[in-house]
């Protein structure tokens, strides 16, 4: 199905409904700033818990959770109505051991509750998105049509719709507290319209977005065409 371009207002829905089987944030970006690849230094990391920020040793350059995405994050673990939704983060640094050691670091609420105890999947990989997320949704058994992922990168956005999950895009503010309850407004009413995955931006249609849609969508075919030849000799 073709993805759908929405803007955040167009998601306003009523309260409650249907919640994903699935939430997946990208790291970079929307979860914390900079991005991996730009800090200086080496682990291992120093937290700051005044400004619960992280630092490489020998680093001039500190790392922060960015928008409200501590919130959002402490919300999900504690509200009963996500208590079947799985929660994955998805890296593109390809340092998993950097990742799950910021995760043990940084705190979403004032009671010190640690980014990782929030978070039931983790996926470290360089490149496509696609192969993390299939991954994902394997693992916590849900299929991809019932998870909603949020990413600032228009062409991963468009490869996450291209396999039937729902893609929010995040500004460079970060994951809103607002942004996050019209997300799931949108994933409700996807749900009672049966309506094909949209895409939900934050503001302008990204240039070249088309060409990056038809790109995906190739990519997708051919990993689904190798699959199928690949059972097919089986």
């Amino acid at each position: 199905s073709r993805a759908q371009g929405i803007t955040p207002s167009a998601m306003a829905g009523p309260r409650g409904g249907p919640v994903p089987a699935a939430l997946v944030f990208a790291l970079d970006d929307c979860c914390w700033t900079p991005a991996l690849s730009a800090l200086d230094g080496n682990p291992p990391f120093i937290f700051d818990a005044g400004r619960n920020q992280c630092s490489t040793t020998g680093g001039t350059r500190s790392l922060r959770l960015v928008g409200d995405v501590g919130r959002v994050l402490a919300q999900l673990r504690a509200r009963p109505r996500f208590a079947r939704t799985g929660v994955a983060v998805v890296g593109g640094c390809g340092r998993p051991d950097w990742v799950r050691e910021l995760l043990g670091l940084f705190e979403v609420d004032a009671s010190g509750t640690k980014m990782a105890s929030c978070v039931t999947s983790v996926e470290v990989q360089r490149g496509s998105v696609v192969a993390p997320l299939q991954r994902i949704s394997a693992s916590l058994g849900v299929p991809l049509q019932d998870v909603v992922f949020f990413e600032s990168q228009a062409r991963d956005l468009y490869c996450v719709t291209a396999l039937g999950a729902m893609a929010v895009m995040v500004p460079d503010s970060g994951i809103s507290e607002a942004l996050f309850t019209e997300a799931l407004a949108a994933y409700a009413q996807r749900c009672l319209q049966d309506a094909p995955p949209p895409v939900a931006f934050a503001g302008a249609l990204p240039l070249g977005s088309r060409r990056a849609t038809a790109s995906c969508a190739r990519r997708v075919s051919r990993r689904r065409g190798r699959g199928r030849r690949q059972h097919a000799r089986r």
